[in-house]
């Protein structure tokens, strides 16, 4: 193609070249796709603004992923959910005007903005903004988004209601002596899905149950309080159809596809695309979740048949995967 080189100072024949080089971002170095351009004539290389490729705004991206930040695609849609304008809800967070427009542009947002609009995105965060507003929004528009955050909470009672009801049990030996925690154990999915190309759905039951395990072993408590089933193939989650339902299709924080296993057979992965809801996990049970998401199965396997005692937290079947 032809283009101006800057060296030649005229049109000239050149060609695009592309490659990959390290990007610091925040201490985090992350390798990312170039493009510069080299003339023909004098071989000189040079870059230009108007690039397909951006290895700055893909490394942001890569420390958003790895940090859990909200991206921003994230930002914008969840802005138009609420048919908000930028302004708008510059104002609510209590922003200046460029702030939010330079992150949905691709600016790499701060820790403590992140942390704000993380709030903003959960229901109950996002109703006490727009109660305490008295400037940003009309009474109408205020009215309208609160009537969405309910409807969008009633048409999730069904399972969330069932799935509260079957878990209100007493903590014991079968949850690991903690009373079960939906949310956490929705943040602890989330985080298992994260990455990879996702999980298998036998061996996400399988490090649910090593990560509970994992931490009632080395802090006399589980992480989420679920109980699980005793099954040929390992222990899975009881009644994990509804809470993988819920996730899927009334959450819509993790999706299934099918796809095919080393040895021809068909099976369900689970992923995400979000940033996981860990808000509500400590330290020490993040701290346990990342070693089992980098522990083989074998591995955990092998630790659980060396502590017996850890058996009694199965009970006998009660759902079938």
């Amino acid at each position: 193609m032809k283009d101006f080189c800057p060296r030649c100072e005229e049109i000239t024949e050149v060609e695009s070249v592309r490659t990959r080089k390290e990007v610091l971002v925040r201490g985090d170095t992350f390798l990312v796709y170039c493009e510069y351009f080299r003339c023909t004539l004098c071989d000189s290389e040079f870059e230009k603004s108007e690039s397909r490729i951006d290895p700055l705004a893909e490394a942001y991206k890569k420390y958003q992923e790895k940090h859990d930040m909200i991206t921003s695609e994230k930002m914008i849609e969840f802005r138009k959910k609420y048919d908000l304008t930028q302004k708008q809800l510059s104002e609510l967070l209590g922003w200046g005007g460029a702030t939010l427009s330079r992150y949905e542009n691709g600016t790499l947002q701060d820790d403590a903005h992140d942390r704000a609009l993380r709030l903003a995105k959960e229901p109950d965060g996002l109703r006490t903004l727009v109660r305490n507003d008295m400037k940003a929004l009309t009474e109408e528009k205020r009215q309208r988004i609160l009537d969405i955050i309910d409807s969008n909470r009633n048409t999730r009672t069904s399972l969330l209601g069932y799935l509260k009801a079957i878990t209100n049990y007493d903590p014991g030996i079968l949850s690991g002596f903690r009373k079960m925690d939906i949310r956490k154990l929705f943040g602890t999915i989330e985080f298992l899905c994260k990455g990879n190309g996702g999980i298998p759905k036998t061996k996400l039951n399988k490090l649910l149950f090593y990560a509970d395990f994992k931490h009632f072993k080395e802090n006399g408590v589980s992480i989420t309080g679920a109980r699980y089933a005793r099954l040929p193939f390992g222990p899975i989650l009881n009644d994990y159809e509804h809470f993988f339902a819920t996730l899927i299709h009334e959450e819509g924080l993790i999706t299934v596809a099918e796809r095919s296993f080393p040895d021809g057979a068909i099976g369900e992965y689970y992923s995400t695309s979000n940033a996981p809801d860990i808000e509500l996990l400590s330290d020490s049970e993040l701290s346990t979740l990342l070693r089992i998401k980098n522990t083989s199965v074998i591995s955990m396997q092998q630790e659980y048949l060396n502590y017996p005692i850890m058996k009694l937290h199965i009970s006998r079947p009660k759902t079938r995967i």
